[in-house]
């Protein structure tokens, strides 16, 4: 089962609305109205009709989850959140994230290696066939793994993700969670 890509699944938290509403919380889109209409756009057009998953239904089930994102304002801080991070993940809490930061990814790959449950928010759909490659298939198949797309899927090389997605996979975190993403700065570790 913790192969099996289940597709369409409906959350009355999570729908296109919501999604594009997290652009125009972004202050350069709040400036630049043209560019936030184009973006709004894209992101319509590439949102899946619901949320697809890969990996065990009860990390997503879990009540007690946390979004990880890393502000460049916060990046004095980056080892305080860390350590916040890991230290609520050892204690009962599923960190949510998509992961792209190079800060984010550390945190993840400590994560991992702690073999502490995650969800991983990925920047494409899921292809027909689609499994977990590398690390991720051997966490997916230990159970404390859960990757997750709103997206619909694409076959493409490239390898930046735009502003709009990351805005919105963000967003898609502190949805799952119902936290905001600096819950970490008042975390006694």
């Amino acid at each position: 089962d913790s192969f099996n890509v289940n597709r369409n699944q409906h959350s009355k938290n999570w729908n296109t609305d919501i999604a594009v509403e997290a652009l125009s919380k972004d202050p350069f889109f709040a400036r630049t109205p043209t560019a936030l209409e184009e973006a709004k756009m894209k992101v319509k057009d590439n949102l899946n009709d619901g949320l697809d998953y890969v990996g065990d239904k009860h990390v997503m089930a879990a009540e007690k989850k946390l979004p990880l994102v890393c502000h460049r304002a916060d990046a004095p801080f980056f080892a305080n959140q860390k350590e916040a991070v890991l230290s609520a993940a050892r204690s009962g809490y599923v960190i949510v994230s998509a992961f792209i930061s190079p800060q984010e990814r550390e945190i993840r790959d400590a994560l991992m290696e702690a073999k502490l449950p995650v969800i991983e928010i990925k920047d494409n759909g899921f292809s027909q066939r689609y499994k977990p490659s590398g690390k991720a298939f051997y966490a997916c198949a230990e159970s404390y793994l859960v990757q997750i797309t709103c997206w619909k899927y694409a076959y493409t090389r490239e390898s930046k993700i735009s502003r709009e997605r990351c805005l919105v996979m963000n967003e898609l975190a502190r949805i799952i969670c119902k936290q905001p993403d600096g819950w970490w700065k008042t975390w006694k570790i």
